[in-house]
């Protein structure tokens, strides 16, 4: 366990630069602190980075601001990056502000999954990952037995909001239950904000979605983009 409760960037790996990170796996993990909280990494540059066959069974992460996920904090796209194969069950994370997510707080990856779990935030909350940097990519990804609540804005069950320029194909929410505050606003079965510019190829299977504010959508709460695709 890993409690540094007033204190930021709180991980295995606290911020890495360029680096190849292949087979790790976690079990039973409990990480607490400020902001940028995640039990692998919390934050990294804008530079090469390739992670690969990450397994993650059991993880608790607790947060008291902003940027929290399961597995990664803050991570930015680049196009020489490759996150694949990322794998968290039996999980739950929780920040009692906002960008928090299943397996990132901002980031994408791709042949990845997160079951079992229970995601708890305020604003910008998914299953996978509460937001997503610019120009990110992403594909094959599966949410699925997981409870995302949130009691602000942008909550999905996949994405609580994608930025511009993203591009993700075949990902799936599934048995999910999302659930938005009693005055939420933005709230997805999917995505509770798309983005603009973008495509998106996603579905929604036999999940329940719950509101008591404004725009909420079985796939999305809204979309600002011409180019999605459900």
């Amino acid at each position: 366990n890993l409690i540094a409760r007033y204190r930021d960037d709180v991980s295995l790996f606290g911020r890495l630069y360029s680096y190849d990170v292949d087979g790790i796996e976690l079990n039973n993990v409990s990480i607490e602190g400020n902001s940028y909280v995640a039990a692998l990494l919390c934050t990294s540059e804008q530079t090469e980075r390739h992670v690969r066959n990450i397994y993650a069974d059991g993880l608790t992460i607790n947060a008291h601001y902003n940027y929290s996920g399961g597995l990664f904090g803050n991570i930015p796209s680049s196009k020489d990056s490759e996150y694949t194969d990322i794998h968290v069950t039996n999980s739950t994370i929780t920040n009692t502000n906002d960008y928090v997510g299943g397996i990132f707080a901002v980031g994408m990856a791709s042949n990845s999954s997160i079951t079992n779990s229970t995601i708890n935030g305020r604003s910008y909350v998914g299953g996978f990952t509460a937001a997503s940097s610019i120009m990110s990519s992403g594909k094959n990804n599966v949410v699925d037995n997981v409870t995302v609540n949130g009691t602000g804005e942008r909550v999905g069950g996949f994405y609580g909001q994608t930025n511009a320029s993203i591009t993700i194909y075949n990902n799936t929410v599934s048995n999910s239950i999302i659930n938005g505050g009693p005055s939420s606003t933005y709230v997805g079965g999917f995505a509770g904000y798309l983005g603009w510019d973008s495509s998106y190829s996603g579905r929604v299977i036999n999940s329940t979605i719950t509101n008591g504010g404004n725009y909420t959508g079985g796939f999305a709460g809204t979309v600002y983009s011409m180019a999605a695709q459900y």
